[in-house]
């Protein structure tokens, strides 16, 4: 899971710093752009916290109250 959060945030960087290169003060410039990305990352994240809350159940363990 580390390998490819990590391989997806280096992505995402680099399209961050490409859009900042060629940057168009308008909605569809610049926040469609932001939104496509932040929604990749989100959807990414999603899984992962998904799995993290999921770990005790799928090891058979016991949630402290």
């Amino acid at each position: 899971m580390v390998p490819g959060i990590t391989a997806l945030v280096a992505q995402l960087n680099a399209e961050i710093d490409a859009l900042e290169q060629r940057v168009v003060p308008s909605w569809e410039g610049l926040v469609e752009p932001l939104e496509r990305i932040s929604d990749r990352m989100d959807r990414a994240w999603g899984t992962v916290s998904h799995l993290k809350a999921s770990r005790p159940l799928l090891l058979g363990e016991r949630r402290q109250a």
